[in-house]
């Protein structure tokens, strides 16, 4: 089991990564399952995994998090 001392230097470095497609990975016993359009903090090692897999994204810490819009379907209607 994993714990956070603050007073030792982190022993894991982070990455925020910008899921883009389904994905699943298996460390350590334990099986995580990510979907689109999530915006997740993982273990650097779990980052390369997932980018990788081309499954992510790094997100710039500096920009804001910003959900996309979803596309609008065109009807028949608009056509006009």
């Amino acid at each position: 089991m994993l714990s956070f001392d603050p007073g030792h230097p982190a022993r894991f470095n982070f990455m925020q990564l910008r899921i883009t497609r389904p994905a699943v990975v298996a460390d350590g016993g334990t099986t995580r399952q990510f979907m689109p359009g999530l915006v997740v903090t993982v273990a650097e090692a779990t980052a390369a995994r997932l980018l990788r897999l081309q499954a992510a994204v790094a997100v710039d810490a500096d920009s804001p998090i910003e959900p996309e819009t979803p596309r609008r379907r065109r009807r028949s209607a608009d056509a006009g």
